[in-house]
């Protein structure tokens, strides 16, 4: 490691935008950083502050042999490939991912994650001071935690550069880096940024844990981690990928998991709802969203007016205004599955009690992509879409190995009728109430459910969601105005 002072004296061999008005600070502790830089608000210094504290050093044991993941591990290098990664140059080298060029990104994204990662600078690094263990664990791609050789005496980087520092934001609490040649770990704790409408409503946050010694306790991130530059959300996802930095140096990683994080919290019984008939609902929420767990009952009109039943097919048709039926006429199903409505009922200001409303299209991909990238998916993943058991009840669903046109399934194990005590773990509690054609036949009773939303489509078809049995999927599509499906209600003042 070349000493401090003569990394000073070859500034000018460092990138330009490292080396721009680079200061030490005012104390003579020889730290080095950034006067030019924006003023960070949230704390009395500006970003690569050199006279920002560094924090204080605490000696940890020596590193202990790594531990395998757990069962439901989501297992990103465990020693053998790259193939849980996107196309890079880095390379495997004993067991161990030796850092190249460019960043290495993980093919799956994250959302709410528990990530764990274990590295190791080269006790032998002959390259720049700047680039000594550099590297990092950036969370959806955006949010680096800092991985750097900290330990070494001579090397006096900026706080917020220091190893665990969220990158240009935040230094860890303590430093408790061992030396380079040593394994090192990381255990990252992160809820991702939710948006709303393309507004940051709750910014992402992390917990951390180096060498098992916390440096991050529910710290708020400020935005996308830059050098120099100020954060910002410039990005309204909530999911996205992990990956690693190269920054100089051949850093070595090994153990590589992620545990995608599902809220509980946020999965909840709320209070019930009580229909113009007297029908009383179970409602849950779910993210910031509160919904009915039952489709709806009601035969009148917010205001008492009675919504007119249709049971003749011929009738139904033909109806361009709002109308009800029991599937199949019968009024013992609608007890246990509710009612149909075609969307002129669906579409009408008077179908909920007040405080309530039939959904947007909008809202209800909004639930599942809360599912989705909160672990609801029945793998346990947080990339495509198979949470149809997570809402599904847990009886009713028959296991059917073809769909209704006689195709295979296309995802057994994904399927609402295989392992069915494991379905509704959202609370949705979804069952197969089957639908009306807009020609007055009746269709997919106890193989499927379909919900109308208030979005209109072209051609006299409105948006709609379903769940069916042989599918892992949520699905959303479009189907004629005149079609019978059920409703699901959010509660209007469901954002807060």
């Amino acid at each position: 490691m070349k000493p401090i002072k003569l990394a000073i004296a070859a500034l000018f061999l460092l990138p330009s935008h490292l080396t721009a008005d680079f200061v030490k600070a005012k104390d003579g502790s020889g730290v080095i950083g950034y006067k030019d830089t924006p003023k960070l608000p949230w704390c009395d210094y500006v970003m690569h502050d050199p006279d920002r504290p560094l924090p204080p050093k605490v000696q940890v044991g020596p590193a202990a042999a790594s531990v395998p993941p757990p069962s439901d591990a989501v297992v990103l290098f465990d020693g053998k490939d790259l193939s849980a990664w996107q196309a890079s140059n880095w390379k495997v080298e004993d067991g161990h991912i030796v850092a190249g060029d460019g960043k290495l990104t993980s093919k799956q994204s994250f959302g709410d994650v528990q990530v764990h990662v274990e590295w190791m600078a080269p006790a032998d690094f002959k390259g720049p001071w700047y680039g000594a263990g550099n590297n990092g664990v950036t969370l959806m791609d955006q949010f680096e935690i800092q991985i750097f050789d900290s330990a070494d005496p001579e090397i006096k980087l900026y706080a917020d550069g220091e190893c665990g520092a969220i990158y240009g934001q935040t230094p860890p609490l303590v430093n408790v880096c061992r030396k380079a040649g040593e394994w090192q770990s990381f255990d990252i704790f992160f809820t991702a940024p939710v948006f709303e409408n393309g507004k940051l409503v709750k910014p992402a946050r992390v917990t951390a844990l180096q060498n098992g010694v916390l440096i991050h306790l529910n710290q708020e991130i400020y935005g996308e981690t830059r050098h120099r530059i100020f954060p910002a959300y410039h990005k309204t996802d909530s999911v996205g990928p992990i990956s690693l930095p190269s920054h100089y140096c051949p850093v070595r990683l090994r153990n590589i998991w992620a545990r995608p994080i599902k809220a509980p919290q946020s999965i909840a019984a709320a209070e019930s709802m009580t229909d113009i008939d007297g029908n009383v609902y179970s409602t849950v929420k779910i993210g910031d969203q509160i919904w009915t767990c039952e489709n709806l009952k009601t035969t009148r009109f917010n205001d008492g007016t009675p919504i007119p039943q249709a049971k003749d097919p011929g009738e139904w048709k033909e109806l361009n205004s709002a109308a009800f039926c029991y599937y199949e006429n019968n009024p013992e199903h609608g007890k246990t599955y509710g009612l149909l409505y075609n969307w002129h009922a669906a579409n009408s200001d008077k179908i909920a009690p007040k405080g309530w409303r039939v959904p947007t299209i909008e809202e209800q991909l909004a639930l599942r992509d809360y599912l989705i990238t909160h672990g609801y998916n029945y793998d346990g993943t947080t990339e495509g879409n198979k949470i149809a058991k997570a809402m599904a009840t847990k009886s009713e669903w028959p296991y059917l190995e073809k769909d209704a046109y006689g195709n295979a399934a296309p995802d057994l194990a994904g399927m609402i009728g295989n392992k069915p005590e494991t379905n509704n773990k959202s609370g949705f509690s979804a069952r197969p109430s089957g639908c009306r054609w807009s020609d007055g036949s009746f269709h997919a009773e106890e193989t499927s459910v379909y919900w109308w939303s208030t979005t209109p489509h072209e051609d006299s078809h409105a948006r709609h969601t379903s769940v069916h049995t042989w599918f892992a999927k949520f699905g959303d599509n479009h189907h004629h105005q005149r079609t019978g499906f059920s409703i699901r209600l959010i509660r209007d003042d469901h954002t807060r």
